[in-house]
């Protein structure tokens, strides 16, 4: 975020993270990860810890399948590990690609399963001896499979994987508690999208990662 994204967005640009997570409050709201662009967050959960998100003008209580911005109303959107927790999650993804420059880009990382996308309620009658601990890490309404890329371009964007960090020591996913080898989806409605952020073989990363899958 800080080393490719941020510095490629100028005063008038917009960001929008959709959960939201801590993330929101330390870094995106507080911290000016993304420099002079105007940052908004949208909480679909309501959690306590997000009161601290309470500036006028960049915190929204709506749910993800409602957003309530304009079309093409925002250069990024962030959106990670937050829609198994969403039912509407194919409006959501709709909604993200109606909010979404063409040029934008979005990020909607999220766990994958072996197999199909099934309903996190199918999840807990297949595998009783997950306790609900899981369902409130990885999602309550819905577990992905390998399918849910089909899911991001039913939504009319075209979703790319990126190794952010290939060539980085094991010291540092440990130090930074990713896992070895992350590798992040990320999607847009046109290869500029990509481009704009990612160039067509970019360095990623202090390391001189680069995206291993130009853009199409």
């Amino acid at each position: 975020m800080r080393d490719r994204i941020g510095p490629r967005l100028v005063a008038g640009d917009r960001v929008l993270e959709i959960g939201p997570s801590r993330f929101s409050a330390d870094y995106i709201i507080g911290g000016g990860l993304f420099g002079p662009a105007r940052c908004v967050a949208v909480d679909v959960r309501r959690r306590r810890h997000h009161r601290r998100l309470g500036a006028v003008g960049r915190f929204v209580a709506s749910s993800a399948a409602t957003l309530p911005f304009a079309d093409a109303a925002f250069d990024v959107i962030l959106c990670n590990n937050t829609l198994p927790y969403v039912p509407e999650d194919r409006r959501a993804l709709a909604e993200i690609a109606r909010c979404l420059k063409r040029d934008g880009l979005a990020m909607i990382d999220t766990h994958r399963s072996p197999g199909p996308t099934r309903s996190a309620d199918a999840h807990r009658r297949e595998h009783p001896e997950l306790g609900e601990d899981w369902f409130a890490e990885n999602g309550d309404a819905w577990v992905y499979g390998q399918d849910f890329l089909d899911r991001v371009r039913g939504a009319g964007l075209e979703p790319v994987e990126i190794e952010l960090f290939p060539g980085a020591p094991d010291h540092f996913f440990t130090e930074n508690g990713l896992k070895p080898r992350v590798r992040a989806l990320f999607a847009s409605h046109h290869p500029a999208g990509l481009r704009r952020f990612f160039g067509v073989s970019p360095p990623l990363s202090r390391y001189g990662s680069r995206c291993d899958r130009p853009p199409p």
